[in-house]
């Protein structure tokens, strides 16, 4: 199992849920069917690239709002 980040939205007073885990592109243990699936998940692709940094590590994850979640009730802004 690649090394992996839960992540949730709230979006308030519309709704919550869950979306894809953010996954590592440079983990070994990433295989080829969860990277074709998180690419297309809920929320957007959950492959992120970490950089090292002077302070640590740094990965990027853009977030599309209700993509791929059923039931999702298009929340006006």
């Amino acid at each position: 199992m690649p090394q992996h980040i839960h992540l949730y939205v709230i979006e308030p007073g519309c709704a919550l849920y869950y979306i894809d885990d953010v996954l590592f592109r440079d983990d070994p243990h990433l295989t080829a069917s969860a990277e074709r699936k998180a690419d297309k998940g809920r929320g957007g692709s959950g492959i992120v690239t970490p950089v090292r940094t002077a302070d640590g590590w740094l990965a990027r994850r853009d977030i599309v709002l209700g993509q791929n979640i059923p039931g999702h009730p298009g929340c006006a802004p």
